[in-house]
């Protein structure tokens, strides 16, 4: 009997601890750290392709979207598979509110003509927006060290998930999902307070 009182004292506190902690964090007095969440560099480059349907393509004309971001090179063993994934989920999602957005990288300082770009594009069957990162600026803003890399960016513009060698794609698509359902009010909104 004694143990059945403690364990009821115990449960009652833990109750009690956890709506003082969601009544704090739902009136603003608390909120989750955001140092675990990094607000995705903008992407800038100067020759893109398959952009015809956007007037103007950058993250933040496409906020309030999930964009998943995908590094890859010509010379990459694994890009012929990884976009083959890529474009099976943006087909799949697309209607949910996830954009693509390519990032051809500079083949570790290798300059690579955009003939040849184009020419992957249309081997690979890339339907979304791929842009040229001659230089590596990209890459160096993502702290991208090279080869196939996937990063998945929440409406709000923040980096939630960053993939590389030996990634999981049910837990890409798992994180992805539950991106979407997100949907616009969330709890790191309070982040953006600060901000605006």
């Amino acid at each position: 009997m004694h143990r059945s009182i403690r364990m009821m004292v115990l449960c009652r506190t833990l109750l009690l601890s956890f709506l003082l902690f969601f009544s704090l964090v739902s009136s603003g007095a608390c909120v989750l750290s955001p140092e675990a969440l990094r607000r995705a560099p903008e992407i800038r480059g100067a020759v893109w392709f398959n952009i015809e349907q956007y007037p103007k393509i950058s993250l933040k004309s496409l906020q309030g979207n999930v964009i998943f971001l995908v590094f890859w090179g010509s010379n990459d063993m694994n890009a012929a598979e990884v976009i083959r994934q890529v474009n099976a989920l943006r087909d799949r999602y697309r209607d949910q509110g996830l954009e693509v957005i390519g990032v051809h990288d500079s083949e570790m300082g290798v300059n690579v003509s955009e003939a040849v770009v184009i020419n992957e594009i249309r081997r690979f069957g890339i339907g979304f927006p791929v842009v040229m990162d001659s230089d590596g600026s990209i890459q160096m803003a993502y702290e991208q060290l090279g080869g196939v890399s996937l990063y998945l960016i929440d409406r709000r513009g923040y980096i939630r998930g960053q993939f590389g060698v030996g990634f999981s794609w049910k837990d890409v698509e798992l994180l992805l999902q539950m991106l979407l359902e997100e949907g616009h009010s969330r709890p790191w909104e309070q982040y953006e307070r600060k901000d605006i």
